[in-house]
């Protein structure tokens, strides 16, 4: 049998709304005050559950190309993995300043500094909307690229006797007084 008192043969006396009882902080209260009524209770279960299906999502993205495709990229000095022949896409929560390098074997590697200024509806008060109570996802994305990699010289082709005429000559420059 439910109710809010002990089962029979229990020590506690059953609950009535005059009869005051203590509660596990010590204090008296009054059985009324110590369970909402079902009437109360149920629409704000409902809308707090309302709430809480309805939070809004916000996904931010780096995407980052690269020629050649296959090209390590690194955001913040985190490698960003990545499927074979697609851009590198690199997730962030917080918009700022990002140091983004690009290398692979055979190629000069190449560093850029990338601003990532938010949009309009991230900025205060809107983000409060689009985070908490936007009923859906929005998408931040922005993308570099396409970033190339320039060949490095290879050292068999370097020309010896020319490299050490500029040796020579730098060497005799410095000599001068």
């Amino acid at each position: 049998m439910k109710g809010n008192y002990a089962p029979s043969g229990g020590s506690n006396p059953p609950l009535s709304d005059s009869t005051p009882h203590e509660h596990s902080c010590g204090v008296a209260v009054s059985a009324r005050r110590a369970r909402p009524s079902r009437r109360r209770a149920a629409p704000a279960a409902v809308v707090t559950l309302g709430l809480l299906g309805a939070t809004g999502c916000v996904e931010r993205q780096l995407v980052v190309e690269t020629v050649p495709a296959e090209a390590e990229v690194f955001v913040d000095g985190r490698e960003v993995a990545r499927a074979p022949d697609a851009p590198a896409v690199a997730s962030f929560d917080f918009y700022g300043v990002r140091v983004v390098t690009v290398r692979a074997r055979g190629h000069r590697p190449v560093r850029r500094v990338v601003v990532l200024d938010p949009p309009w509806w991230q900025l205060t008060p809107f983000d409060l909307v689009t985070d908490l109570l936007w009923p859906g996802t929005l998408r931040d994305e922005r993308r570099l690229g396409p970033v190339v990699l320039e060949p490095r010289e290879d050292p068999a082709s370097v020309d010896v006797d020319s490299l050490v005429r500029r040796a020579d000559a730098l060497a005799l420059e410095e000599r001068r007084p």
